[in-house]
């Protein structure tokens, strides 16, 4: 809500403000903050908008033992749901928080919090669940 001079609208119903000159005062958005059943996300579709799969890229230098970790860790289940949840469980039980951080910067930082210092912060759990979903069975809908 306001009067401004640069709005431009993109993909659902998002607006971008470019209005340098005026700062927004109001801002409001709608959430969904249903709960859905486990169930109901086991049957949930694989099929995503067309503009999903620019969010779905890897970076080309992925270390690969992480496609293979993220496999053997999400092996036995059947559904991409409990894939989810055996890495989600996976992480909170075999690493570590903390706030305190690398001394040194290394190449990979991913691949060193999964597979040498095993523990960090949240955006290295983030990360790691991001990477290593089974995002490639996803169908975009055209």
């Amino acid at each position: 809500m306001g009067n401004y001079r640069a709005l431009t609208g993109r993909r659902r119903r998002s607006r971008l403000h470019l209005d340098s000159q005026h700062a927004i005062n109001l801002y409001e958005a709608d959430s969904d903050m249903a709960k859905p059943s486990a169930e109901d996300l086991r049957r949930a579709g694989i099929t995503f908008p067309q503009f999903v799969s620019s969010y779905l890229q890897l970076p080309p230098t992925l270390d690969p033992r992480i496609p293979r970790l993220a496999a053997q860790i999400s092996a036995s289940a059947t559904n991409d749901y409990d894939k989810a949840a055996a890495l989600e469980t996976y992480l909170k039980t075999h690493y570590g928080y903390t706030l305190q951080l690398l001394r040194s910067p290394v190449a990979d930082p991913l691949a060193n919090f999964l597979f040498e210092r095993k523990q960090g912060h949240c955006e290295y759990f983030a990360s790691s669940m991001a990477v290593m979903l089974p995002h490639f069975r996803f169908r975009l809908a055209w």
